[in-house]
């Protein structure tokens, strides 16, 4: 009975993750996420890359550190005591506060009703979502570089995003 609980609870917020609604959200804005709410806009990522780097973490746990860092705009790790956990942001310390290197950070679009489509990251944030201390819900930071969520359709939208690049 617990873990039937436990189940629906988690689907419930998953829903609700994927249900956030950023059409407000203007160009240059920083925004915290769950990955699981975030959309590809890559058909397809290299895999070679993605079991290289969760093999290296696995052997050099900092470089996941580092690597959180880096996509937050914080450079890299400063600190990464023993128990640091990718969840509790306060666990271990980056060089720098979140967006103060925002060009190297991961970018979104705001695509209808709100939605966010990634387009850059998708290596970095597979492998966040595939390691065993990270995760689906892990939060991070993004950049929207542009909002297209009052395109029409879905048609529409692609069609903005291409014209764009």
């Amino acid at each position: 009975m617990r873990k039937t609980t436990a189940l629906l609870l988690s689907i419930g917020f998953s829903a609700i993750a994927l249900a956030q609604d950023y059409s407000a959200a203007k160009p240059g804005e920083l925004l915290q996420v769950p990955l699981t709410s975030l959309h590809p806009t890559q058909a397809a990522v290299g895999y070679d890359q993605i079991f290289y780097k969760l093999g290296r973490f696995a052997n050099e746990r900092n470089k996941l550190f580092d690597e959180y860092c880096e996509a937050n705009g914080q450079g890299e790790s400063a600190s990464v005591p023993g128990d640091a956990d990718l969840h509790k942001p306060d666990s271990f310390s980056c060089q720098s506060a979140v967006g103060t290197r925002s060009s190297e950070m991961k970018t979104v679009v705001i695509g209808p009703q709100g939605k966010l489509f990634l387009t850059d990251g998708h290596h970095t944030f597979t492998v966040l979502m595939e390691y065993p201390d990270a995760g689906a819900d892990l939060n991070m930071w993004v950049r929207v570089t542009d909002n297209f969520s009052d395109s029409a359709d879905m048609a529409s939208f692609w069609q903005r995003m291409a014209q764009a690049r």
